[in-house]
């Protein structure tokens, strides 16, 4: 079993309300930026399953003020993924070429990523996965080291 695996954190059941909830205080429970990454990746990715299965995608009633569990997944992941991104910029933990990008570009496609199969109603057998999505995204906030230019004599 792999570190990553084991440290997939455990979300409660939507129907209580809280898994958004839990998701933000247990993504700001973590000083190292690369594990904070991994596992609110992770969550998201449980969270949209477990929406998807409980029907929750599905547009919300008009009682509820018009905001779906999609776009507010969407919202507070984004928000969530960017300050753990923005952590990790200012620790020098992360070093993307573009940390403007790495904050907002990144994040949102990370999130995309966790709702797309569900939303699309891909199998899974063609879908990302969350270990891998936080890889591929830890990857690009790597320290990246520059070619030095050649000297001239």
């Amino acid at each position: 079993m792999s570190t990553f695996a084991m440290t997939t954190p455990s979300v409660p059941p939507l129907s209580s309300g809280t898994a958004l909830g839990e998701l933000e205080r247990y993504s700001e429970s973590h000083d190292d930026p690369t594990t904070a990454l991994r596992e609110a990746v992770e969550a998201l990715w449980t969270i949209a399953g477990q929406a998807a299965r409980d029907g929750v995608f599905e547009e919300a009633p008009a009682s509820s003020g018009g905001a779906s569990f999609r776009v507010e997944l969407v919202h507070r992941g984004q928000r969530i993924l960017s300050g753990i991104i923005r952590r990790g910029v200012a620790s020098g933990a992360f070093r993307p070429r573009c940390a403007q990008w790495a904050e907002q570009g990144l994040a949102h496609a990370l999130i995309a990523g966790a709702c797309a199969r569900w939303v699309l109603g891909l199998p899974e057998e063609r879908s990302l996965r969350a270990g891998p999505a936080a890889e591929a995204a830890l990857e690009a906030l790597r320290p990246t080291r520059r070619p030095r230019s050649p000297t001239l004599l």
